[in-house]
């Protein structure tokens, strides 16, 4: 009772004292917004790709069998990702030429003994020569290639048990290669099955099946995280040593203060980021209903919650009000990184890609994803859930320790 006694009076506190800050507010919340709309409309410059200018890819058969000869074509009358990728076979003093005029942006090898590793068990890769004067480009042409290597790789487990059990049975050589190849055509027919491809990678790539929708959420998703950060650090008080003393004394614990500006920072921020939420609403025609909102008010709240324990966990740690609002800018920055709400999760490193499943950030965003631009019926609240409880602990943790170490 009286650690909530407490509480609701630092609650009050702090409230009163955004509200004598008014006249200051609509330049904070306004400033954010401005940064958002220059750095989206760079973002969307960078990135997205030209429809009238699409990307040119080649492809080099070094193996020249029949198997790769049937991969290779049915690549390139499947030459058209969408509408900005297509590929062209080539040789490779052609791809390399191609490529020193830049009229390629990479060129996808298929090795010598390409199908004799295929059918013996050993690993195939199809190495992918990128061009240095277009990253972006290349990225995003390894990325589908991947997902066709992981194709080969099943197929071939599939082939060889074929092939094995084939062995077994009364067929000469010549008839058994005959269904092994027809086994393996039925395989490359699945893997490079034009819906498929189109489909994996609109779902992959948002930033340009709807750059619109995509960065304008974006921007709502880094607008809104700049506003949490600038609210809790402008209820920041420096607090001397008698006073801490003399709070020590009524029994305030270190941890009261910082839940209250936690509290006042959700209510007022959450509130705005709705509002604006709303007016996107509007603007870009999303059909968000009741039940919608109902979904992804949890997510928003759970975010917030871990984002302002993230640097309520500075602020413990640091004492010197310079340095802690260094660490927690530079640690804003990095959530919002990782979160694909400023690049898309799409063009970021593989190491960096590997960490997203754990940053709230990239959680959060990708669940907003889901309910406002792919229509999500459900949200998996869950990793969330523990994330916010994980960063309580470690506050709480914190907190009992040095109050402790006070005493």
């Amino acid at each position: 009772m009286h650690f909530m006694k407490i509480t609701l009076l630092f609650i009050t506190y702090n409230a009163l004292q955004l509200k004598r800050k008014w006249y200051a507010l609509p330049l904070v919340l306004l400033l954010p917004i401005f940064i958002v709309g220059l750095l989206a409309y760079i973002t969307i410059t960078f990135v997205t790709p030209d429809e009238q200018n699409p990307i040119q890819v080649g492809l080099v058969d070094l193996d020249q069998s029949k198997e790769t000869k049937l991969f290779i074509n049915m690549l390139d009358e499947t030459s058209e990702l969408g509408s900005f990728i297509h590929v062209h076979k080539m040789s490779e003093t052609a791809a390399k030429q191609k490529m020193e005029n830049d009229e390629i942006s990479s060129y996808i090898l298929f090795p010598e003994k390409f199908t004799h590793n295929l059918y013996q068990g050993n690993p195939v890769t199809l190495s992918m020569i990128g061009n240095p004067n277009q990253p972006i480009q290349s990225q995003m042409v390894y990325t589908i290639m991947e997902s066709v290597t992981t194709h080969i790789r099943a197929s071939q487990a599939n082939v060889l048990t074929l092939n094995r059990y084939a062995k077994k049975l009364p067929l000469d050589e010549q008839e058994r290669n005959e269904f092994v190849f027809e086994q393996f055509k039925k395989f490359v027919f699945y893997t490079l099955g034009r819906k498929q491809l189109i489909q994996e990678e609109q779902l992959i790539n948002q930033a340009t099946a709807t750059p619109a929708s995509y960065y304008s959420l974006g921007g709502w998703f880094i607008i809104f995280t700049s506003w949490l950060l600038l609210i809790y650090t402008g209820l920041h008080r420096d607090v001397t040593a008698k006073m801490e003393q003399r709070m020590m004394l009524y029994n305030v614990r270190p941890i009261q203060p910082i839940f209250a500006k936690l509290a006042v920072t959700m209510g007022f921020v959450c509130m705005l980021g709705l509002g604006l939420l709303f007016v996107l609403h509007i603007l870009l025609g999303w059909d968000i209903q009741l039940v919608d909102a109902v979904r992804i008010m949890p997510v928003i709240i759970l975010y917030s919650f871990c984002f302002l324990l993230a640097i309520s966990i500075v602020e413990a740690f640091i004492r010197s009000h310079r340095m802690r609002l260094v660490v927690q800018i530079s640690l804003t920055l990095a959530i919002l990184l990782l979160s694909g709400s400023i690049i898309p999760t799409f063009y970021l490193p593989l190491s960096f890609q590997q960490m997203l499943p754990f940053t709230f950030s990239s959680e959060a965003f990708y669940w907003l994803q889901e309910l406002l631009l792919h229509k999500r019926l459900y949200v998996d609240y869950i990793p969330l859930l523990l994330m916010t409880a994980v960063g309580f602990f470690v506050l709480s943790s914190i907190t009992i320790g040095k109050e402790r170490l006070h005493r």
